[in-house]
């Protein structure tokens, strides 16, 4: 730890970014006393922090919203960018309308629990809602889900682009082999990305969407260079800001593949890893 936190430190770190499940929350969800002290005795201290996370703006808690020095949001994989001191929106960026229904005729052959998010509100496809048990297998994640999605009669019906822009699109499978099938059939686009925050999930947003251009673009009107930033993450859609961050930190239930781009590895989110990391760096 002592050379990890030697080189934080003379990189003078001045914002934090970290995402939320499996990374500042436990897997019941919340945050422990642990982490949040930490969090808010950076904040004490005037750094900046950013949660940067897959969920919607309404599925960060309040009990994150109202710490000490987080005063940005970056949501939907970095498809909306929110001011949390001003409550304002800084930019939004929506999936190419032209393959939006071409998309949905892909998912519409495979069983999966879909949804998506537009003007930071989420909709869900009715029949698979009512079976949203068998696609999500962390009881925690279940009850979140049921009340952050709108059910509604035909999510994929001709009208779809009268949502736009739609800033992500999510899918969640009962079995793997059914999420590989629609991974390989959605490598044929190219105006969009791609990636997975959890196991059994894809999630999909415009290809010049994701967590560290969205991390760059907001440090850039902060005046911050990436050399001052500290990221924490343990998905697959954490990898861009874990790369492009001067300290990239991989939670210890990371994947080996996130693991190998990041500069420092901590314990688990069970075990408070973003803790562990800032209590050393803020001492």
């Amino acid at each position: 730890m002592s050379q990890a936190v030697n080189t934080m430190k003379s990189n003078d770190i001045k914002l934090i970014a970290l995402d939320l499940d499996g990374t500042c929350l436990k897997n019941d969800g919340n945050i422990s006393e642990r982490t949040k002290n930490a969090l808010t005795l950076a904040g004490e201290k005037g750094i900046t922090i950013v949660i940067a996370t897959g969920r919607p703006l309404t599925g960060v808690p309040e009990e994150i919203t109202d710490i000490t020095g987080v005063n940005y949001i970056i949501a939907l994989n970095g498809s909306r960018v929110y001011d949390n001191v001003r409550k304002e929106t800084l930019f939004v960026q929506g999936i190419d309308e032209n393959c939006l229904l071409e998309i949905a005729e892909i998912i519409k052959k495979h069983d999966v629990l879909a949804d998506f998010f537009t003007d930071d509100k989420g909709y869900c496809e009715k029949s698979a809602y009512e079976r949203a048990e068998y696609y999500l297998d962390n009881k925690n994640f279940f009850e979140y889900y049921l009340k952050t999605r709108v059910p509604v009669g035909d999510l994929w019906d001709s009208q779809l682009c009268d949502y736009a822009p739609i800033e992500k699109i999510n899918l969640f499978f009962g079995d793997h082999s059914e999420r590989e099938k629609v991974k390989k059939a959605l490598q044929k686009f190219t105006k969009i990305k791609v990636c997975s925050g959890m196991k059994n999930n894809l999630e999909i947003n415009n290809y010049m969407v994701n967590k560290g251009d969205a991390l760059i673009k907001l440090a850039g009107t902060l005046n911050i260079e990436a050399s001052h930033i500290m990221s924490f993450g343990d998905g697959g859609n954490d990898a861009d800001m874990i790369k492009m961050a001067g300290i990239g930190v991989a939670m210890g239930n990371s994947s080996d593949s996130l693991k190998s781009v990041a500069d420092y590895v901590t314990v688990s989110n069970e075990e408070d890893g973003v803790a562990h990391v800032l209590e050393e760096f803020c001492k």
